[in-house]
């Protein structure tokens, strides 16, 4: 529930206006007993109630309930106490138990007490919680007063009552803690405790000492204070006035003159406080004074007097629980109060800047009736208001109203109840147009009535209905009637004449719904009609104008039902109606429409007044309207409801007024309203935000971290349908808080939703890295700049992991190598059978001969000789080899070389021999060919085996032949640096120095990836000398150590049985370099 409140004290004062509303068990809190409040520092409101505990973001209720099945819920539902610590933590007060509450965690921490346990908390059921200005917690309990130990956090320390130590508490059931200051603002070492049977004393922090203070203090006779339930400070006199609540009443303590002062109720005085029993106090930030009671609702002090909310016959029922728990202010100004059956009740801290007045039915001097139809200002500054059950006149200094009221009985009353205008003219004659009873006009001064009803007599009054009354400057008066035309009073002679007839295409006016009349700085009189738009009147022609909607012209009023007019400051006219606003240029006699495709927020305009700034208010079924105008096509709309104090949403057609101060009423349904537009300015402070709510696939998700205390979120790849709920912790109008989200990564533009549309969703969301940005506006639209940011986290599934796709690209490498390896082993085993089956079959066609059998055993000799030394075998195997190859390259060259020359040479004496026989011919031309293949294929295997020129012409020379063979067919660029003397080389070295050299270019071509080698042999400091170098990609120090480099170790097993050394080095991007060095065996003299 939402309204206006006006209290008003006696004598006739003015009455104070708040706006007041309620939160019960319907809009979601867990019982309407609500025992205490608070406000942490990130926002939120709590709220202590009978049922639990209950966080409120302004729009919903989080309630935290005992659960016996969870060890982290709340040890009891009735919350009784509650306090945010310095380090954020909530304490919860119950009637079992202590809570320690984390809002981050969610969790609670209970505290109870242990009979056994002397440093636990001394009682179980919490009345108070305190902690003061050096951080100090203390407990009041039903059982004495606690303080927690900051050395050990779970440690208490009790101050029990004892009977027999005057300086003990003065009684274990402690009601109130407060830490007062001295006179220059320092926290003073003491505590002032109040308590039930034992009044009130004080606690000597540093001696642990307690002191009853009646000693020091004058205390009013006959009044027994052994029970205080609140003691409290005044902020606006800190360091002197203490206010104590009692049951007797409430109690002032000077502590510059240690005096009392008492205040009580007292029965036939209105202007004392509404009940003895009071239990909470407290100074707003507005400086007023709001006092609690448990029997006469709720009282803000003024000096002395008292003003009541309760509920009794001369206030209206706005507070009908009478039982106050508490009193607590939050940072916007709001106070909440407390009570016993009715919830939290919200009142606004500033009075509301749209004033509400209504009819009160308990209050004679209130408003007569609430539905209101026209204004008009006396020179005494008191407005007459015209109703439909009658006339109230304002008087501004009393804040009362005086009524006219209908009586067919009496001369000097209202014809009518109905009052469709009033209007005071220059002589300040009130005129009165009623609904069925025609024109009235009342003189305030001799409070006499005069009548003018309806007449075929000329020069007399032809209407019963009146809707409009104005006054030219020349001292007529003009009357818009009901279907009876447009009515000029003259007050010199007392007569009226009709205007019925324009002269303008004599068009009958007389059966027209005349319902505004509006004169203009011209002098020209504009009429508002019900059916025919607009009408002009020309006061010296008697002529009549008219401006009707033409739906195919643009420029023409947008509707005829015309509501309102007012000329501003640049002449234009601005016409309301009952389809858009208008502005009429009166020069080009052109309308400019604006509706709600242009902004507008309603279409229904009843009343327009413009403000000092140009500024053009409007009333409407929207509330009213406030219009700020940039350009022709640029304008700025806000809107004001009733959630802003006013009467309703709803307004009556051409009730306004502006006052000689510059003051704007509007009438309505429901009362009307007053205010300055100066004084409607936006409430500056954007509001905090928060995420209240989250959720996966539209169910609750619990969260490690609690919602709005979390910083981030990481979901997994199927939880990507989720919602999010965020508040803008505003308490003020919380209905018209504006938001806009969008999630980043998502959404392009800003979502735009109000405070009923919270909740965003998002379904079926890649993996990736997003951030929620979430802005909000207060009831004002004042944005918050920074917002809300919150980053989400989709992981992927595994098999779109950057690890599980390395895993899988390494497994397909090893897959490949593996494939690549075997099929290498399995050439090589195929060389191998291919060598083996060479080897046989030279042995066969050698085998006849001597000199390989002689050379067989010469080897089979060898190889014994050798096996006695396990150290050379590997050598001999490779000098055995060498020869062999060496020997079966010449035999094969010379031998199958020989026979297959021979062959050739048969085969060409046959070929002369043959018959001219083309078939016979062709036959053996392709065994020629076959021959020279085969002759081919045999330099190429003995070639192969050894290179003849490695004995022929030495190493120099066969390192050139290699290294031309390599180029041609690599295409790898070879330079060649070689020492042609005669330097000694053995055949055992030469032969090492080709095979090192031969596997080396073998590595360049399958791992460098280079396009040039460098190759140098010459003979320096009794040694041989030879480099290789590339240009390639260079060898690691991973791959020299690699004990699957077999070409690499077969190297090294080479030289060092030659005495010999090699080196291999590599620089990443830079290429290889290979330097074999060997000892001269018989160096140059």
């Amino acid at each position: 529930m939402v309204c206006g409140y006006a209290v008003q004290g006696g004598d006739a004062k003015p009455q104070r206006h708040f706006q007041v509303r309620s939160y019960t068990l319907e809009d979601g809190l867990s019982q309407n007993l609500v025992t205490c409040a608070l406000q942490t520092r990130d926002g939120f409101m709590w709220f202590g109630t009978r049922e639990g505990l209950n966080r409120f973001d302004g729009y919903e209720f989080l309630v935290f309930q005992h659960d016996e099945n969870d060890s982290f819920s709340i040890s009891h539902n009735y919350v009784t106490a509650l306090l945010e610590d310095r380090d954020g933590r909530i304490w919860v007060g119950t009637e079992d138990g202590l809570n320690r509450f984390d809002p981050i965690t969610g969790r609670f921490e209970k505290f109870f007490h242990d009979p056994m346990q002397p440093t636990s908390i001394s009682n179980n059921n919490i009345n108070v919680l305190y902690q003061d200005s050096y951080g100090t917690l203390w407990i009041g309990t039903h059982v004495g007063l606690n303080k927690l130990r900051q050395t050990n956090p779970t440690d208490f320390e009790s101050f029990l009552h004892n009977p027999n130590d005057s300086k003990s508490v003065s009684s274990n059931l402690i009601r109130a803690i407060c830490q007062v200051h001295n006179a220059g603002g320092t926290a003073e070492k003491k505590l002032w405790i109040g308590t039930t049977a034992g009044g009130l004393c004080v606690m000597d922090t540093e001696t642990n000492k307690f002191s009853k203070i009646y000693d020091d203090l004058v205390v009013p006779p006959h009044f027994n204070f052994s029970t205080i339930w609140d003691v409290y400070e005044d902020p606006i006199d800190r360091g002197n006035t203490l206010w104590v609540c009692t049951p007797q009443g409430l109690g002032k303590i000077d502590r510059t003159t240690k005096q009392w002062e008492f205040f009580t109720f007292e029965n036939k005085n209105p202007n004392t406080i509404s009940h003895n029993r009071v239990r909470r106090i407290l100074r707003d930030a507005y400086g007023r004074l709001w006092i609690g009671t448990t029997e006469g609702g709720i009282n803000l002090m003024t000096g002395d007097t008292f003003l009541n909310f309760r509920n009794t016959p001369n206030q209206p029922a706005i507070f009908t629980d009478e039982y106050i728990y508490d009193i607590y202010q939050s940072t916007d100004g709001i106070v909440w109060v407390c009570t016993y059956s009715n919830g939290v009740t919200q009142i606004s801290g500033m009075e509301p800047r749209f004033v509400h007045y209504k009819k009160n039915p308990l209050d004679p001097h209130s408003l007569i009736h609430n539905v209101v139809r026209s204004f008009t200002e006396s020179d005494d500054g008191s407005i007459w208001i015209s109703t439909d059950d009658g006339i109230s006149r304002w008087d501004r200094t009393t804040d009362r109203f005086e009524h006219l009221r209908y009586s067919p009985d009496s001369s000097d009353a209202l014809r009518d109840r109905q009052i469709h205008r009033v209007f005071e003219d220059r002589s300040g004659k009130i005129w009165i147009g009623t609904h069925q009873s025609g024109l009235q006009c009342y003189d305030p001064a001799r409070r006499t009535m005069k009548s003018y009803r309806r007449s075929t007599t000329q020069g007399q009054f032809t209407a019963n209905r009146v809707y409009d009354i104005v006054e030219d400057n020349e001292g007529f008066i003009w009357i818009a009637t009901y279907r009876n035309g447009l009515v000029r009073y003259d007050p010199k002679n007392e007569q009226f004449k009709t205007y019925g007839v324009t002269k303008l295409g004599d068009q009958n006016i007389r059966h027209e719904m005349l319902t505004i009349l509006y004169m203009d700085n011209r002098g020209k009189l504009w009429i508002g009609t019900q059916l025919r738009g607009l009408m002009c009147f020309d006061r010296q022609t008697e002529q009549f104008m008219t401006f009707s909607k033409n739906t195919a012209d643009a420029f023409t009023i947008s509707d005829n039902h015309v509501y309102s007019i007012y000329q501003d400051k640049s002449g234009y006219l601005w016409i309301g109606t009952a389809n858009g606003l208008n502005r009429f240029d009166p020069l080009t006699q052109k309308f400019q429409r604006i509706t709600r495709k242009d902004g507008l927020p309603n279409n229904v305009i009843y009343g327009i007044i413009g403000d000092e700034n140009d500024n053009l208010w409007l009333s409407s079924n929207r509330g009213i309207i406030r219009m700020q105008t940039k350009s022709d096509t640029s304008r700025v709309f806000t809107v004001y409801t009733s959630d802003d104090g006013l009467q309703a949403d709803q307004f009556e057609p051409n009730a306004c007024l502006r006052t000689r101060e510059g003051e704007f009423l509007f009438g309505g349904v429901n009362g009307f309203n007053i205010f300055h537009p100066r004084a409607i300015v936006p409430h500056e402070q954007a509001p905090r935000l928060a995420l209240t709510d989250f959720r996966l696939f539209d169910k609750p998700t619990k969260l490690d971290t609690s919602i709005p205390y979390k910083h981030d979120l990481h979901l997994d790849y199927d939880q990507n349908f989720f919602s999010f709920s965020f508040s803008a912790l505003n308490f003020y109008v919380p209905e018209k808080n504006q938001y806009a989200y969008k999630l980043d990564g998502i959404d392009e533009n800003w979502n735009f939703v109000t405070g009923k549309n919270r909740i965003v969703k998002y379904t079926d969301i890649d993996p990736g890295n997003y951030t929620l940005l979430v802005r909000a506006s207060n009831h004002d639209q004042i944005w918050n700049s920074d917002g809300l940011r919150f980053p989400i986290v989709i992981r992927p599934p595994y098999w779109e992991t950057w690890w599980f796709r390395t895993i899988l690209f390494a497994a397909l490498i090893g897959i490949l190598l593996f494939a690549y390896s075997a099929r290498v082993r399995n050439i090589e085993a195929m060389n191998r059978r291919l060598e083996g089956i060479v080897i046989e079959r030279t042995a066969a066609l050698n085998q006849k001969k001597d000199e390989l059998q002689h050379a067989h055993d010469e080897l089979e000799k060898r190889v014994e000789e050798r096996t006695k030394q396990l150290r050379d075998l590997s050598d001999h195997l490779v000098r055995v080899r060498e020869e062999e190859r060496t020997r079966i390259s010449r035999e094969v060259h010379d031998e199958l070389g020989q026979q297959l020359t021979a062959l050739k040479m048969d085969l060409s004496w046959i070929q002369k021999r043959l018959p001219e026989d083309p078939s016979l011919k062709e036959k053996s031309n392709t065994m020629s060919s076959l021959i020279d293949a085969t002759v081919k294929s045999v330099q190429r295997i003995a070639s192969e085996l050894r290179p003849g020129l490695l004995d022929d012409l030495g190493v120099s020379a066969a390192i050139e032949w290699q290294a031309s063979e390599f180029e041609k067919r690599t295409g790898l660029q070879c330079r060649c640096y070689l020492e042609q003397g005669d330097t000694p080389v053995t055949n055992e070295q030469g032969t090492a120095l080709f095979r090192i050299f031969q596997e080396t270019l073998t590595n360049v071509m399958r791992h460098a990836e280079a396009t040039e080698v460098v190759i140098e042999f010459f003979a320096e400091h009794e040694h041989l000398h030879l480099i290789i170098r590339d240009n390639g990609k260079g060898i690691t120090k991973v791959q020299l150590n690699s004990p699957h480099s077999l070409g690499l170790v077969g190297m090294r097993e080479r030289i060092q049985h030659l005495q010999g050394e090699i080196t291999i080095s590599g620089e990443q991007g830079k290429g290889t370099v290979v330097h074999v060095s060997l000892p001269i065996i018989n160096p140059i003299s």
